[in-house]
């Protein structure tokens, strides 16, 4: 079996890049010879290639032969009309880029030479790896791309939120103060959500005694009242 070999640096961190090379059924986004791959089993992946001759696909199974996330795949053909292999081994740069190397075998009923290879597939393998893998990199960079885009998007917008409370907060302050020196030192009304739990507590706390000493004056009035029944009821005893 013939194998070609190309090395390729990727502005993309290596899991994201790791993803797209596992990710078999997504390979005709950016692999040229491959009209697509479906799963067929459990570890198992089934290939349609495109051939140099109009209207005639080549189909193979493959299998996965070693998967180490993050750091090393490799997969193989079981049946089919051609015999291929791939290896893509990853390592991240001290950059935070990553650099793949990476490896396709392949066997044609037509022979095992490039020359013959590229009358059955219609072009080099080694030339239709460096356009594959061009075609990769752009895919892995773009995608990575619209990743930090959404995230920058969302920190934006939860910092745009947190001006808005905290200005919001500080405008309720402000309105307070100014009452406040309007009424003469009046105790004014506040939202719940501008105090804080302290506040809240002590709120709660003058809430309560005003409660008890209300309860307190009514005991006493009643107790009054009571007093002056006995004391009218004394008094006609008496008389």
């Amino acid at each position: 079996m013939r194998r070609v070999e190309r090395f390729i640096e990727i502005e993309a961190p290596v899991e994201r890049v790791f993803d797209l090379f596992s990710d078999f059924e997504g390979f005709p986004r950016w692999m040229r010879g491959v009209r697509e791959v479906r799963r067929a089993g459990r570890g198992l992946t089934h290939w349609v290639g495109r051939t140099a001759v109009e209207g005639l696909d080549a189909e193979w199974d493959a299998e996965v032969t070693h998967f180490e996330p993050d750091r090393r795949i490799v997969w193989r053909s079981v049946r089919g009309d051609v015999r291929t292999d791939g290896e893509a081994v990853l390592a991240e740069t001290p950059e935070g880029t990553t650099l793949a190397r990476v490896v396709l075998g392949y066997a044609t009923p037509a022979g095992r030479s490039g020359s013959e290879a590229a009358r059955f597939f219609g072009r080099h393998p080694a030339r239709q790896l460096e356009e594959d893998l061009y075609n990769f990199k752009r895919l892995a960079e773009s995608d990575d791309a619209r990743r930090r885009d959404a995230r920058r998007a969302r920190r934006e917008a939860d910092e745009r939120r947190a001006r808005h409370f905290e200005r919001s907060r500080e405008e309720s302050r402000s309105a307070a103060r100014r009452a406040e020196d309007g009424r003469g030192g009046e105790e004014l009304y506040r939202p719940r959500y501008a105090l804080s739990p302290r506040e809240r507590e002590r709120e709660r706390g003058t809430e309560r005694g005003r409660y008890d000493e209300g309860v307190a004056a009514t005991f006493r009035r009643r107790g009054v009242e009571r007093l002056l029944d006995e004391d009218a009821r004394g008094r006609s005893e008496r008389d």
